[in-house]
């Protein structure tokens, strides 16, 4: 449970080394953590999830009027697309035009669906508090590591860029033996996730393997993507997670929010993370090539 407030300007300072010293350690095991005293709106956060709790209510002939086209990136993804995965989501993709680039798939322009009235002005007012949190942990996991707390700055892309899932996990006993999303590490840098109170989400710790996270009203989850592999010459570890919702009735929903970087970005190991007899152990890569290179894995 990581307190930002204790990281904030003119923190204690006795504070502020206990919440650095416990990020370390959850960078350095799971690559999972929660955040408390965030700073993101609790009006702006609260009219995400009812907006995205009355899309997934609405009947699914609604639904499936914003749903992806074959090969495209955002709109509302049914039930079972995925093998083996038991859920459904709504996508969006911020900043389309910060993707134009020949080596990456360019998404498909955004789809809003007629109700709930509002959807698009809540996500973007969501990403937006999503950004500056995220902008907020970057600082903080920068001078976790000895790092100034702007080393990442270079790196962000603007608050407009991000991504988001907004997901729906039916009850496990209805799923005729899949999960509700298989064990899998990000890409990415880093996400951001908000709740409801159904349990399902599980983080891979290397003492006591999976360990479910649950829901703690007023934090945010933060879980690390394998970007940071890269960036503290595996130091700090990707977060392994899975989804089984065991809650006999009850639905779990959550709003992933990725946070964006610029392509442009160079990634390359951290100065305070190598060492002569730890040199880097991967090469320099801009985030395009980086993200060109995870997407075709994928497929």
């Amino acid at each position: 449970m990581i307190d930002l407030a204790a990281l904030a300007d003119g923190a204690a300072s006795d504070e502020r080394g206990t919440a650095l010293r416990a990020l370390a350690f959850a960078c350095r095991t799971s690559g999972c953590f929660y955040l408390r005293n965030h700073g993101a709106p609790e009006a702006v956060l609260a009219n995400a999830v009812r907006l995205f709790g009355a899309f997934f209510d609405l009947p699914s002939e609604m639904r499936m009027t914003v749903a992806i086209e074959p090969g495209k990136t955002s709109g509302y993804e049914p039930l079972g697309r995925a093998a083996g995965e038991f859920n459904d989501s709504f996508n969006y993709v911020g900043g389309l035009e910060l993707f134009d680039a020949p080596t990456l798939p360019r998404p498909n322009p955004n789809k809003w669906p007629a109700e709930p009235v509002g959807l698009r002005e809540g996500t973007e007012a969501y990403m937006a508090a999503m950004h500056a949190v995220g902008r907020r942990v970057l600082a903080a996991i920068a001078e976790s590591l000895g790092e100034p707390p702007d080393a990442f700055e270079p790196l962000i892309a603007p608050a407009v860029g991000g991504s988001l899932r907004a997901r729906r996990y039916p009850p496990q006993r209805l799923s005729a033996g899949a999960v509700g999303a298989q064990a899998h590490t990000d890409g990415l840098a880093f996400s951001l996730i908000v709740q409801n109170d159904v349990s399902g989400l599980e983080s891979f710790t290397p003492d006591r393997g999976f360990v479910k996270l649950a829901p703690v009203p007023d934090t945010i989850v933060c879980q690390l993507g394998s970007l940071f592999a890269r960036l503290t010459n595996d130091r700090y570890a990707p977060n392994l997670h899975r989804i089984i919702n065991d809650d006999a009735e009850r639905e779990r929903r959550s709003l992933i929010y990725w946070f964006p970087l610029r392509l442009d970005a160079m990634i390359q190991c951290l100065p305070s993370c190598a060492a002569p007899d730890d040199p880097p152990r991967y090469p320099p890569i801009t985030f395009e090539r980086y993200l060109a290179e995870w997407i075709a894995g994928l497929e």
